[in-house]
């Protein structure tokens, strides 16, 4: 039996002190590197062309990722053309779209929002210098007191949430374990003799060579935080026994908090897109096009010289991706557009004006209008309360709490308050807000 650092002796390491430059571009190497071992793995295509790193695989559902990790250019903007017409002869059913910094959003954001793109999460990128962890116990000591182990077969289980037991997913996992030479692996956590999580971790070679950790689920009943953070110096143990400085990583909003308290630092944030193959080809009126991707670059040059086309109406409604023309300037981060489109008479909200930073408008809309606290949205029926739970907002929700919002209102789809949403996604600084607001006097409107 190989050790570990036998089974990929070749790998060569960064050992130098890193900047944050350094680790971010480690790591988007890392997740490039990742995405073309997964395409490889099952059968796809991995390709780099004008700056865009794209893949597509073809399981039960065809996908295509693509990633950008510079500042985007016309390059790109023009790659995005041929990648969906590549899309729709493919008949792809659903296309991802990556940025590995959140500044990329303009005017990214606006090309893609143009094309139907809805807006995905925030990739957290963290890092940890394994030099700065202590002692830590063999990996046949944390193997035995975690229950993970390591296996490159996996038996399909109908119904399973982790990737290496899917039946879709679990040759390809198997394959890309099998890869020469050997750069990935998939520890397990076993419970009471069943897979009950998993991480993969994918290690790139060379001067900015890495230890990344992707796909970290642990299922439901076995997310225990003691056990938590003895499973990420499991991790820890593996990558030092393999020869890595640094550990890198994806965090999804429930890992985050376990991730600081192991030790790991934020790098930055990404922001990511998803299309789903029906709007593949739902091609919108170039007019509608130009309007949104003006709206995310901030081009007031182009705004104003589409102005005569538009309708009063047109300045609310929904663009190709669904969103309003003033969510896509809040998202894009652009203000200039955000203010163009309310002086031409597009309606501002509460989301609207927080979003775009406007928080003294935000107030004035609720003082001047009361109602607007309690507002529901129309197919989810959550609150505004419910969103600042969700986002981890804990500004926005002492501002609604303050308006009065009743915290009692239960969302349609999961029945649940916006406390409720607090435990389930683990948000203990909203949490403490709303069971403040309890303790006060029961009308504490804005006035």
């Amino acid at each position: 039996m190989h050790t570990v650092r036998e089974q990929a002796a070749d790998l060569r390491f960064m050992v130098a002190d890193a900047s944050d430059d350094d680790l971010l571009a480690a790591t988007a190497l890392n997740h490039l590197d990742w995405m073309k071992r997964l395409a490889i793995a099952s059968r796809g295509i991995a390709e780099e062309e004008d700056g865009v790193h794209w893949t597509y695989t073809s399981r039960a559902e065809r996908e295509v990722s693509a990633a950008v990790v510079d500042q985007p250019g016309p390059g790109v903007r023009a790659q995005l053309g041929r990648l969906l017409e590549m899309c729709r002869r493919e008949q792809v059913d659903r296309v991802g779209y990556w940025a590995f910094s959140d500044g990329y959003r303009s005017p990214l954001g606006g090309w893609l929002a143009a094309r139907g793109f809805r807006w995905g999460n925030r990739p957290h990128w963290m890092s940890l210098d394994l030099r700065s962890v202590p002692s830590l116990p063999s990996l046949a000591e944390l193997t035995a007191a975690t229950g993970i182990m390591l296996t490159d077969r996996f038996v399909p289980q109908e119904g399973s949430q982790l990737p290496c037991y899917e039946p879709d997913t679990a040759p390809v996992r198997e394959a890309m374990a099998a890869q020469l030479p050997r750069r990935v692996w998939h520890p397990i956590l076993m419970s009471e003799g069943r897979p009950a999580g998993q991480v993969s971790v994918c290690a790139t070679s060379g001067d900015l060579g890495v230890f990344g950790c992707h796909d970290l689920i642990v299922v439901a009943p076995d997310r225990v935080r003691g056990l938590a953070l003895s499973r990420i110096q499991w991790l820890c143990r593996f990558a030092i026994d393999l020869g890595s400085r640094y550990l890198v990583t994806n965090a999804a909003d429930q890992t985050a908090a376990l991730y600081r308290a192991a030790g790991l630092r934020t790098l930055g944030f990404g922001q990511t897109w998803w299309l789903p193959g029906h709007a593949l080809h739902d091609d919108p009126p170039p007019a509608k096009a130009a309007f949104a991707e003006a709206i995310g670059a901030g081009d007031l040059d182009a705004l104003d010289s589409l102005a005569a086309d538009l309708t009063r109406a047109e300045l609310d409604a929904p663009l190709p991706n669904g969103m309003t023309p003033l969510q896509l300037a809040g998202a894009t981060g652009h203000t200039d557009s955000a203010a163009w489109l309310v002086d031409r008479g597009a309606h501002l909200d509460v989301l609207g004006a927080w979003d775009l930073g406007w928080k003294d408008e935000a107030w004035r809309l609720l003082r001047d209008n009361p109602g607007l606290v309690d507002q529901r949205r129309p197919r989810s029926g959550k609150t505004l309360l419910h969103v600042a739970a969700e986002r981890d907002d804990v500004d926005l929700a002492e501002l609604l709490l303050r308006a009065g919002i009743d915290t009692t209102v239960t969302d349609s789809r999961f029945g649940g308050t916006a406390l409720d949403w607090t435990r389930e996604l683990g948000r203990p600084r909203v949490a403490a807000a709303i069971r403040r607001q309890h303790t006060r006097a029961p009308d504490h409107r804005i006035n």
